[in-house]
């Protein structure tokens, strides 16, 4: 869909209004579960989860230190290893923010 969010918002809800309860929980469910960002999003809404803690954030750590490596390891690296990198980074991110700020992600990042 090529419009403008507030219009995709909008359609999105329309159709979304017109599910049943039960077939919007099982849509709902089985995108969460191919969709780490979505799943994340979900539990923060429900509660369940909140701003990430340290030991949460080593592995946006571990994807930061690894792809530091880039330009100087023994590997013939390639632009593709390195947009590989930054995908994975910014997709760790997108889930750490929407689970709240936190000191912790701060000095993360």
């Amino acid at each position: 869909m090529n419009i403008d969010n507030a219009s995709a918002k909008g359609e999105y809800r329309r159709l979304a209004a017109g599910l049943t309860r039960d077939r919007l929980d099982v849509l709902v469910a089985r995108h969460a579960i191919r969709d780490r960002r979505l799943a994340t999003e979900l539990q923060v809404a429900a509660g369940q989860l909140k701003a990430a803690t340290r030991a949460e954030l080593r592995p946006l750590d571990e994807l930061v230190n690894k792809s530091r490596l880039i330009p100087e390891g023994d590997y013939g690296w390639d632009l593709h290893d390195i947009v590989v990198a930054v995908r994975e980074i910014i997709e760790e991110l997108r889930v750490m923010v929407a689970r709240g700020p936190s000191q912790d992600l701060l000095e993360t990042v």
